[in-house]
């Protein structure tokens, strides 16, 4: 099992999706298939970030879990996760966020 340490890999605040998918390059590039990402000094993460780290993990092949993860991290990723519902009445499409 390899551990990548999120906050000296980045930096304590993550906030890109460019720095997400350099991560998952480096993940990639493992040869262990069961993956732990260590949050241990990450303070808190931008929308983008937590957005395209839940569609690369969705979509890697390594098993990955992660360790260590702040309340306002974990508050973000749970704002990611709440489900967009679309609905459509009388040809009016209308969004409704659940948050």
């Amino acid at each position: 099992m390899q551990e990548f340490n999120l906050s000296k890999l980045i930096g304590t605040y993550p906030s890109t999706r460019y720095s997400c998918d350099n991560l998952f390059d480096e993940i990639k590039k493992s040869g262990d298939n069961n993956i732990v990402i260590d949050f241990t000094g990450v303070i808190g993460i931008t929308h983008s970030f937590a957005a395209q780290y839940t569609y690369n993990k969705k979509n890697s092949f390594k098993n990955i879990i992660e360790k260590n993860k702040d309340d306002n991290v974990i508050k973000m990723f749970n704002t990611i996760g709440k489900a967009k519902k679309i609905s459509k009445i009388n040809d009016i499409t209308t969004e409704e966020f659940n948050l």
